[in-house]
């Protein structure tokens, strides 16, 4: 029998203080839900209980991430632009999170510019 109607409940612990970094790491992702539901915007939630949920409403689990270790501007450019080539960053987190400056259409490593924002993003820390 299909289901046409259901309610969910979500109750996630680290709501206030997301796993925490060491040695200068950022803080991790707290633990929360993500539901969608036809032509509306998707809605996050921590804790909440009993939202209605229709037979094509979909739901998403996101589990939180630890923190991390190490300050990120300190992490060595190579590995920041393999983890942008293999899809594990962003082109905006490589620059955002670890101050590594990568070509947008070459995906190269540009050490000069890399260098120079590193210094600089230390200076205003």
């Amino acid at each position: 029998m299909l289901c046409k109607e259901a309610s969910l409940t979500v109750t996630t612990g680290r709501l206030k203080y997301p796993p925490w970094g060491a040695a200068g790491g950022m803080k991790g992702t707290p633990n929360y839900a993500v539901v969608y539901k036809k032509e509306q915007e998707p809605k996050e939630y921590r804790k909440v209980a009993a939202v209605k949920m229709l037979k094509d409403d979909m739901m998403s689990l996101r589990t939180g991430g630890g923190g991390g270790w190490g300050d990120p501007l300190e992490r060595d450019p190579d590995r920041v632009l393999w983890d942008v080539v293999n899809d594990y960053a962003t082109l905006e987190d490589a620059l955002k999170i670890y101050g590594v400056v990568i070509d947008e259409k070459t995906l190269k490593l540009d050490r000069r510019k890399t260098d120079k924002y590193r210094r600089d993003r230390r200076k205003y820390k």
